[in-house]
């Protein structure tokens, strides 16, 4: 039986994080409307010089898998990034991470199918029981791509958030492996 590309899908492909993505990261974090939409923290620009240490970090440490979002037809365009962070081995659970920072790719498909692949590599290649994330409330587009995949809406963090003068509560989703296989 020939083997699969389980990182190849019908819209991307996830791979390796190279060199020049760091810089085409570095140059997309100026444009802060990705990270209002996935990180807690106040955005703005950080400096170049602590974004690529950041960057450089990420894909360096050993209890992060980090994945560079590919078009399918065009290796070099890259289209952001989708991780499996905070492993725990002894429990099989890793949370998920993702994010395009280019508005210009945004409803187009290309993060379902990363989720998608991500899923595929989470519980068969690394053989979790569970993946897990936290979405505020007003992520929409986030949202439909985690239920639509069969993630479950398993807790409200309420009024987690402050931004733009508002309180925002923060969702908590999780799948389990036998959940991913019924779904596939």
């Amino acid at each position: 039986m020939q083997p699969t590309d389980r990182l190849t899908g019908s819209l991307v492909r996830l791979g390796m994080v190279r060199n020049a993505d760091i810089d085409r990261l570095v140059d997309l974090a100026d444009d802060t409307r990705a990270a209002r939409l996935g990180d807690s923290g106040p955005a703005f620009p950080w400096s170049e010089a602590n974004q690529r240490e950041w960057w450089t970090s990420r894909v360096t440490d050993d209890d992060v898998r980090v994945f560079a979002i590919r078009l399918l037809d065009d290796d070099s365009t890259l289209l952001g990034t989708i991780t499996l962070s905070s492993i725990d081995a002894s429990n099989r659970v890793a949370q998920l991470g993702m994010s395009l920072p280019d508005p210009g790719h945004w409803g187009h498909g290309y993060g379902t199918d990363a989720v998608r692949l991500l899923l595929a590599f989470a519980f068969d290649d690394m053989n979790l029981h569970r993946v897990e994330m936290g979405v505020f409330a007003f992520n929409t587009r986030a949202i439909a791509c985690y239920e639509g995949l069969g993630f479950v809406r398993e807790g409200t963090h309420r009024e987690y958030l402050q931004r733009d003068g508002q309180r925002h509560d923060m969702y908590l989703y999780g799948i389990l492996e036998h959940e991913w296989r019924q779904d596939r």
